[in-house]
Order: C-alpha cells, then sequence, then structure tokens
C-alpha cells in the first residue's frame, strides 16, 4: 500500500472512488456503513489537488486508488453553502482552550475508504497522513460529520481521537464539529543528568583549537552574522534573542562545510604526517601534496547540506566526490551538490540505508567515506566533523559580551547539536545555558532515546516524510549522543508546523529586526521557541525551563533557503 499526496495523474480513480460512495450514488446496501455527502465540479476537485495540495491517497499493489482524504483552506471550503455557515461560527469553537478560526485551522474531509479495506487500519493512516501535510500551515484541523452517519463519526471519534467541539443545525441537518491538533509537540525532560567530562573533552578548546585556526585559512572564510532580534525578543516576553545565520557560511548557505573541511583536512594531513593548522590547507593544495597523494575519492550520505559541504571541500583540495541522497530529497539540493563537482544521486533508501550504502561503496571501491554520524569502528571522521562545527560555537562566543542563558538546538542524528551543546558546556561549566533539542516527529530518535532511559539507543525506521530533510535521520550518532544524554535538558518532538512558524518568524521580521532567510531544518528551533513562549498548553514546560523577561536566548538557523520552492510557498501562504 502506497499513501501519499495526489497529483492530477490520480484524478480520475479519486473521482471514481467519490462517486461511488457518495450520497447521490451510492448502493443501498452500501449506504449503512457510511458515506460522503459533498460534491465537486471537475475544477473544485482540480484546484484541491493542484492548489491546495489537499488530497492524500492510498493505491494498492495494482495503483488503484483505495482511499483518500480531503484538507484545504476555509477559503477553498467557502464555495460551499455548509463551509459558510462553518466559517462564520468558527468563533464558538475551541481546541485547548484555543478559539478556531480561518487563520489557526482548516478543513478536512471529505474522506472515503473502499469497503475491501475498510476495517484493516488504513483510515487511521490515510488520517495521519493527510494531518501531517497539514501541519506546516495550520495547527487545528477542524471537520463535519452527519449526525445520521454513525459510522463516520466513531471512525472519527475513536479510531483517530478527534474531540467534539460542539453541535449545529444546517439545511434540516445536525451536525457534529470534530477537532483535533495538527500541531504535534512532546517533550522529554533530562534535568536530573549531568555532563559526562570525558565526552566533553571532544568538544573543550583545546581539543577544537585546530579547527579555529585551520577554518580560518580557508577561501572565503568569515564569521557568520550573529543578529539580534530585539523586536521579536521583546514580542516573545524574553530578554534577548540572537539567532546564528549559517546561510553566509563559505556560499554553500548552510553551516556544514565547516565539518566536512575539517574532517577531510584532518585525513589528508594524517597521510602526508603533517598538522592540521594555519598552513595546512595552503600544504594541502600544493603540487607536492598532489603527486603524493594522488586523487582520493570521498563518498557521503546526505539529506542536501552535509553533501553539498564535502562536494565543496574535496573540490578546494583538488579531489573527487560520490553523494548518495534518500529518497524525497529535493532536487534543487542534488543540483547544489553536483554544481561542486560531486557524483551525486538520489536512491530509493531512507537516509540510514543511505548512509549504510555509502560505507558499502567506500569499502569495495576504496573511496574514503566522511560521514557526520558514528558507529561502532566508525568514529574518527564523525568526531572530526564534529569538531569542525564548535567553529560556529567559537565565533558566537567571541562575540557575546554575556552568555545565553537558554540554547534552542536542531537534531538530525545530532552531530551539531552535540558539538554546540558540548563546547558550551565545556565552556561555561555549572553556568552553561538549558539546552533544548529539537526535532522533527518523524524522525525523533534522540527524543525517543532519552525518554526510554534505558541505555539503549532507539532508531525510527522506514519514511520519515518530514519537510525539515536535513533532519530527517532515523538513528543518533553514537559519539554525539554520548555529550547530549548530559548536557542536554530538553528533548522535543515537533511537527512541521513549528518549522513553519520558525521559517515565518524570522523571514517576517518585526520592527528594525534584521531578516534572516532560514530554510525547514534552520528555523524549526525558532518556531519552538516561539511555541513555548504564546501557547497556553506549553506554559508549564515554559516554566520549568525558565524562559521569561529575563532569559537571552540562542538559536542556530543551520540553512537558509536550500529548497527555495518550499520556502517561498511557506511565507506565501502565511
Amino acid at each position: 500500500m502506497t499513501i501519499t499526496l495526489a497529483t492530477m495523474a490520480d484524478y480520475q480513480g479519486i473521482l471514481a472512488l467519490h462517486q461511488t460512495y457518495h450520497t447521490d450514488s451510492i448502493s443501498p446496501e452500501d449506504r449503512p456503513d457510511g458515506f460522503v455527502t459533498t460534491n465537486f465540479t471537475p475544477q473544485q476537485l482540480e484546484d484541491l489537488i493542484v492548489k491546495e495540495r489537499g488530497v492524500t491517497v492510498a493505491k494498492d499493489e495494482e495503483g488503484r486508488i483505495v482511499a483518500y482524504a480531503t484538507a484545504a483552506s476555509w477559503e477553498y471550503w467557502s464555495q460551499w453553502p455548509l463551509f459558510v455557515y462553518m466559517i462564520d461560527h468558527l468563533h464558538e469553537y475551541q481546541l485547548d482552550g484555543v478559539t478556531l478560526t480561518k487563520e489557526n485551522s482548516y478543513q478536512y474531509g471529505p474522506a472515503c475508504v473502499h469497503k475491501d479495506y475498510r476495517g484493516t487500519g488504513l483510515f487511521a493512516q490515510v488520517f495521519r497522513a493527510s494531518l501531517d501535510s497539514m501541519a506546516h500551515r495550520y495547527p487545528i484541523m477542524a471537520t463535519f460529520v452527519n449526525q445520521v452517519n454513525p459510522r463516520s463519526y466513531a471512525a472519527h471519534t475513536r479510531k483517530v481521537g478527534m474531540t467534539t467541539a460542539g453541535t449545529f443545525p444546517f439545511n434540516n441537518n445536525q451536525y457534529y464539529c470534530l477537532v483535533c491538533p495538527t500541531a504535534s509537540f512532546q517533550y522529554h525532560l533530562n534535568f536530573h543528568h549531568q555532563p559526562d567530562e570525558t565526552a566533553l573533552a571532544l568538544t573543550s578548546e583545546q581539543a577544537t583549537g585546530a579547527a579555529h585556526t585551520f577554518h580560518r585559512s580557508l577561501p572565503g572564510y568569515a564569521p557568520t552574522p550573529l543578529v539580534s532580534l530585539d523586536a521579536q525578543a521583546k514580542h516573545l516576553g524574553i530578554g534577548k534573542l540572537w539567532v546564528k545565520d549559517e546561510s553566509h557560511r563559505f556560499g554553500l548557505n548552510a553551516f556544514k562545510g565547516l565539518g566536512g573541511s575539517y574532517a577531510i583536512a584532518e585525513h589528508l594531513c594524517a597521510r602526508l604526517g603533517i598538522p592540521v593548522d594555519e598552513k595546512a590547507f595552503a600544504l594541502l593544495t600544493s603540487p607536492e601534496a598532489r603527486e603524493k597523494l594522488g586523487t582520493l575519492t570521498f563518498v557521503t550520505a546526505t539529506d542536501g547540506n552535509h553533501g553539498r559541504g564535502v562536494a565543496w571541500a574535496a573540490r578546494i583540495f583538488g579531489h573527487r566526490s560520490v553523494v548518495y541522497m534518500p529518497k524525497g530529497s529535493a532536487l534543487e539540493r542534488l543540483e547544489n551538490i553536483r554544481a561542486q563537482g560531486a557524483e551525486a544521486e538520489i536512491t530509493d533508501l531512507n537516509y540510514d540505508d543511505a548512509v549504510r550504502l555509502a560505507s558499502k561503496m567506500a569499502e569495495e571501491q576504496g573511496w574514503v567515506l566522511i560521514q557526520d554520524t558514528a558507529w561502532e569502528g566508525y568514529e574518527d571522521a564523525p568526531t572530526h566533523i564534529m569538531q569542525g562545527y564548535t567553529t560556529l560555537a567559537h565565533e558566537i562566543a567571541q562575540e557575546l559580551d554575556q552568555p545565553p542563558t537558554h540554547l534552542f538546538l536542531q537534531a538530525g542524528v545530532g552531530s551539531v547539536a552535540g558539538a554546540v551543546a558540548g563546547y558550551f558546556a565545556a565552556l561555561y561549566g555549572e553556568n552553561h545555558p538549558v539546552t533544548v533539542i529539537c526535532e522533527p516527529d518523524q524522525a525523533d530518535c534522540l527524543y525517543r532515546t532519552a525518554k526510554a532511559d534505558d541505555g539503549q539507543l532507539h532508531f525510527v525506521t522506514g519514511d520519515m516524510n518530514s519537510m525539515m530533510a536535513g533532519l530527517c535521520c532515523g538513528e543518533p550518532c553514537t559519539i554525539s549522543w554520548d555529550i547530549l544524554k548530559g548536557a542536554a535538558d530538553c528533548f522535543v518532538s515537533c511537527s512541521d508546523y513549528y518549522a513553519a512558524r520558525g521559517m515565518i518568524l524570522l523571514g517576517k521580521p518585526l520592527g528594525d529586526d534584521a531578516k534572516v532567510i532560514s530554510g525547514e531544518s534552520g528555523a524549526v528551533t525558532a518556531g519552538v521557541l516561539e511555541g513555548l513562549m504564546t501557547e497556553d498548553r506549553l506554559a508549564d514546560l515554559r516554566d520549568r525551563l525558565g524562559l521569561d523577561e529575563t532569559s537571552r536566548v540562542l538559536l542556530i538557523s543551520t540553512e537558509g533557503d536550500t529548497d527555495q520552492e518550499n520556502y517561498r510557498r511557506i511565507l506565501q501562504k502565511n
């Protein structure tokens, strides 16, 4: 079974299923098991598929559409009198104390499952996929069910947990108004753990000083901006808000070049028996070094930014690179990697299996694996990558005249989170900032590992369908976890909605604040911070983290608009 957003190629299949179970055409024997009531003109259905991207479909092994769920903005649904009535009465309904509006909610349904697949759990799967597809736009989903359709009501309340917000009459019928949150936000507090001194030694100033020195010798090096968003801080009710804007790093639109370049330099210098210092780049690119080394091939797997950084670093050192990307990767990110001279392809694997492919090819072909995650027997390059990332933390510490009280970090495998959290924990000791780790709920391996607290790593497998592509990693980096399990105070697992909120917060600044162009993975920490400071349901967590008008909060925007089409779509729709 395949569940995905519909395209126009699915139009006829959706229409056929819809007509089979519509109230005007359903067979008498099927009617007691549920029916749909909304009609679509051909143009309305096309707009729903193309403009709203609001139809989720399930296809069987033969490619036949056996289930669908629709979802769209209230603006779209205002073509129907029933929805106009609902829009006019949205203010009468609440979810967790939040009043529904056209801006914070959308309308879900109709939804339909072929009778051959009812009772198999397919309805819940399609419902969840539809919810996820809208989570980056709206925190609340609403729908209606005719009270003469008890099977549909039971499916939405018992199987997928929707809440009855109220009832309303329309056109001689009585309806339930059902609601549920789309914005997933789970957390685990980790205050009782303490940083491990042995683990922190990897990110101390003494251990990472060579990386800072080396990076300053690279062509195009400059500290990236540390932006102070004073108007936004006042709006959120905190004392200070800084954002480290890594979109300016080496012209790569992301921070990853720091890790790839240092790891490659460490490998090359080790082969030549020379130190990694301010002279290393000049020596490694000299004719003498090239003659001794020949042309090496560096290989990696990536969702985009890491591969681009490795390809760039291999190119400036005069070597080759091969990059494997997981299925679903943006074509723009693929082309950006190829533009750095890499041989790159999008595979049909998830991220972690793409990593295994890169490792296998390195072994078979004699290539050098430069991967930003670690496992037993593969730790040197990941350690050097993490130490390379500490350059951005070093720049922050050099610029600030007072340390942050709170640090929000995004995590995929956790390398940059471990590097930065470890650097500040080693630097500030007992006064290190309260550290919050943010992950997509589709790939929250660190959150799951922290919550289990059983000494084992907990993986996420299968497809990871978050727009935070750079964070869609299912297996934690072992080296980073050794740092984060003691240095992080809170682990957050959240939906794409918070990434979108962060993109908007940074991309549409208040007052005289500077604009920060931040992509999906770069902005999620800003969205989580805003949620913590504005959502009533998170008030307890806000208090336990000590976030108030005296807080000095540091965020790192790890990437710019690396998927420009999605970036424009998010900002234009909000």
